[in-house]
C-alpha cells in the first residue's frame, strides 16, 4: 500500500498554542495508517475522509467519545476514561448513566475494564 508521507490541506486560522503551521499538514507515519496534525479547519475536517482518515483523536480540552448509537461502546469508553481519572467504579458508572440516559454499561465490558485497570502499569 502506498501511503503518502504528508498531505497539504488548507491552513486553519491560529487559535492558540500549538495551532501554527503544524495545523496545515497531515504527517503520515510510514505504513502505520496514523497521521498527526495541528487543529484542522472546518473545511479540512470535511475533507479528512477523502485523505484516508477514518478516526480522529482530539487531544484538546473537550473530547467527544462516540460510536454508532452511543449506547454501549462509547459509554463504556467514557466509563474507562473516568476510571483512569480517579473515579471509583460506582461514581464512574453513575456519571455515565446519569448524563447519557440511553447508555447501557454491559457487565462483561465493565469487568474487562476493571481487569485491565487492575493489571495495567499506569
Amino acid at each position: 500500500m502506498d501511503v503518502r508521507r504528508s498531505v497539504r490541506v488548507r491552513r486553519p486560522r491560529p487559535r492558540g498554542p500549538g495551532t501554527g503551521a503544524a495545523g496545515a499538514l497531515l504527517s503520515w507515519i510510514g505504513d502505520e495508517r496514523i497521521a498527526i496534525s495541528g487543529v484542522p479547519s472546518a473545511q479540512t475536517v470535511a475533507d479528512l475522509a477523502e485523505q484516508g482518515v477514518t478516526h480522529v483523536v482530539n487531544c484538546r480540552l473537550r473530547v467527544l467519545i462516540h460510536c454508532t448509537a452511543g449506547r454501549r461502546r462509547s459509554p463504556m469508553l467514557a466509563y474507562a476514561v473516568l476510571r483512569l481519572r480517579g473515579h471509583d467504579h460506582t461514581r464512574a458508572a453513575a456519571l455515565v448513566l446519569s448524563y447519557r440516559t440511553e447508555a447501557v454499561l454491559v457487565p462483561a465490558y465493565v469487568r474487562s475494564v476493571e481487569r485491565w485497570l487492575a493489571t495495567a502499569a499506569l
